[in-house]
């Protein structure tokens, strides 16, 4: 499984390795910013990416619309520190969660995406 962490935070990116790591998840692409994000699933084509909708240059709502158009069967997982981020965001997320996301959480996560 492919799998693509857009995040801005560095503790949450060496919390979703940690995480991924310990399930045995290797196959693991970061960014920081929501253009990268989009021009990585051009090339990587993930499975899943755990997308925060609060980054640079690009944030994670017009990323996730951008990604779910041009490739539908990417899931997206929103994830924010902040409620208020989600008031106008209609982008389509499988589902968004508040930071940090529980470890098992992002386990069922995954495992529901490899059925």
């Amino acid at each position: 499984m492919k799998i693509l962490i857009a995040d801005d935070s560095d503790a949450v990116i060496r919390y979703f390795m940690r995480v991924l790591n310990m399930y045995d998840y290797k196959n693991v692409v970061v960014t920081n910013n929501g253009i990268d994000a989009v021009s990585l699933c051009e090339g990587y084509h993930p499975d899943v990416i755990f997308m925060d909708l609060n980054m640079p240059l690009m944030n994670g709502c017009d990323a996730t619309k951008l990604i779910s158009k041009e490739y539908p069967n990417i899931k997206v997982y929103g994830m924010s520190s902040e409620a208020k981020l989600l008031e106008g965001c209609d982008a389509p997320f499988e589902e968004v969660y508040k930071k940090p996301i529980e470890m098992h959480t992002v386990k069922g996560i995954l495992d529901a995406v490899q059925i």
